[in-house]
């Protein structure tokens, strides 16, 4: 190994404070050992940084570093298996090869959505609209494109990019899809119909509109509640940049990863 390769490598390593997450301070010790510099910061703090690479401790982690914008590749470890993450008993191994840049790299489409009173938002999993009290029947449109995909009553909808169709999509009868394909899930959460349908839409453009709300409709964005939803509020999901993933032979997947290179 060319030890000038590894002298200046500066991993950023988002620190989100989960009860769930590894251990930030094991990362950044490995980190070391392998010749890098660590930082460990909020991923705020690390956007506004010249980084070489970085590692998302845990599922929330990874959301915050994709919220942020960080322009580096990051090491995903003990996060959702669709995001090739590392476990964490093999996490040294792993940051080893990404602090000597002898990593690969997979991406993860992403989506802009925009809601009326807030800033745009970039999401890695899903976006759902769903009611803020249980049993609590809204009506809701899907478009795509500008086309009417499917009006439904239900609990709520999840949308869903290929990372996030392994997730709460998923569990809520969803398919599952490929990584590099450019298309969304969708599937209504709890339906008021005997065979309710779901879909698969391209992701170019793609809304939610609540029709009818019985109670309050929570927007919540890779599981983090961002606003309240009103009648005829429109959600709209337009694709963003791709997440660039650090894969390393550590990396686990639902997916080979040459399916991932295409």
């Amino acid at each position: 190994m060319d030890e000038s390769t590894t002298a200046d490598a500066v991993v950023g390593i988002v620190d989100a404070t989960a009860a769930d997450a590894p251990d930030v301070t094991a990362l950044a010790t490995a980190v070391e050992r392998a010749g890098g510099t660590p930082v460990v910061d909020d991923a705020r703090a690390l956007a506004t940084m010249d980084l070489d690479a970085g590692i998302a401790a845990g599922d929330r982690a990874l959301v915050e570093f994709v919220r942020a914008r960080i322009d580096a590749p990051v090491l995903p470890v003990e996060t959702t298996p669709s995001t090739r993450s590392v476990p964490a008993d093999d996490a040294d191994d792993a940051i080893a090869a990404v602090v000597a840049r002898e990593h690969d790299t997979a991406t993860r489409r992403t989506l802009a959505v925009n809601a009326p009173g807030i800033d745009p938002v970039r999401a890695l999993a899903d976006v759902t609209l769903v009611t803020s009290e249980p049993a609590r029947i809204s009506e809701y449109t899907l478009r795509a494109n500008d086309r009417i995909v499917g009006q439904f009553r239900a609990d709520g909808v999840v949308l869903a990019t290929p990372a996030g169709s392994q997730g709460y999509a998923r569990a809520a009868g969803s398919h599952v899809v490929a990584p590099h394909t450019s298309v969304l899930t969708a599937v209504p959460i709890a339906p008021f119909a005997t065979n309710a349908d779901d879909w698969v839409v391209p992701d170019d453009d793609v809304t939610l509109t609540v029709e009818r709300d019985e109670g309050d409709v929570s927007l919540r964005i890779d599981d983090t509640h961002v606003t309240r939803i009103g009648h005829r509020d429109v959600v709209e999901s337009t694709p963003d940049d791709s997440l660039t993933i650090a894969v390393t032979p550590q990396s686990t997947g639902p997916w080979p990863h040459a399916l991932e290179k295409h």
